[in-house]
């Protein structure tokens, strides 16, 4: 495995992996996505977490406790206290970035939350699924999925910061954002809306970094050395 050196300071600034325009066009396509998930797969996915995922939940109790938003955060903390302690100040730049990406989605993903107030699966069988509008209460919380929205930040930012490990990142997110689907807390629709909305937020959050302070933009790990063409 390539060695890990922390990238000089002198070193320019990246660009943002957000281009703002297509950023909200793929969001804008994401709908159709989870209209089709709530009109086709959510019942028949719910219904088969209840009757066949019994023997997953054991080991999802634990694997949704990871991207419970306040141990991530606490995480992020201490990385970025360390790294800034020890001059890491690139590795404490992207610390900041994934405390920043946690915190946003988390705000964004509450609004939405209450906006529409979905109910969770446990009031399936009194035939509440559907959207409430402008309701309060852990019942009807259901969409976005909150764990998954953190599970998507967590994953973009450690993505943007080591793009050569990218693939294995956005499969350990999408197994932990799963789990709220097999342990009944969430529709697969919700857990979809709340990874897009991570990984949106974190983009969306780079690219204001770029904007107004693009010279501190932290810059990724075990990048690719650049091409004859590239260098040229």
């Amino acid at each position: 495995m390539p060695e890990v050196n922390e990238p000089q300071e002198s070193a320019p600034s990246r660009e943002p992996a957000l281009n703002l325009r297509r950023g909200f066009g793929w969001l804008a396509l994401s709908l159709p996505i989870i209209c089709v998930s709530w009109w086709f797969f959510d019942r028949p996915v719910e219904q088969w977490s209840r009757e066949t995922g019994v023997s997953l939940r054991p080991a999802s109790e634990i694997i949704t406790e990871s991207v419970e938003a306040l141990w991530p955060l606490i995480t992020s903390a201490v990385w970025c206290a360390v790294a800034y302690a020890f001059k890491r100040f690139n590795l404490a730049r992207w610390a900041l970035l994934m405390i920043l990406a946690i915190l946003g989605s988390g705000i964004a993903v509450n609004i939405l939350k209450f906006i529409f107030a979905r109910a969770r699966p446990a009031l399936l069988k009194s035939d509440e699924w559907g959207f409430q509008w402008l309701a309060s209460g852990h019942e009807y919380a259901s969409f976005p999925s909150g764990h998954a929205t953190t599970a998507g930040a967590i994953a973009m930012t450690l993505c943007l910061m080591v793009p050569r490990l990218r693939f294995g990142f956005v499969v350990l997110g999408c197994a932990a954002a799963s789990t709220r689907v097999i342990l009944n807390a969430h529709y697969l629709g919700d857990v979809a809306a709340g990874w897009i909305l991570g990984c949106f937020c974190v983009l969306f959050i780079d690219w204001v970094w770029w904007k107004r302070w693009g010279n501190s933009l932290p810059i990724p790990y075990l990048r690719k050395a650049p091409t004859r063409a590239g260098a040229a």
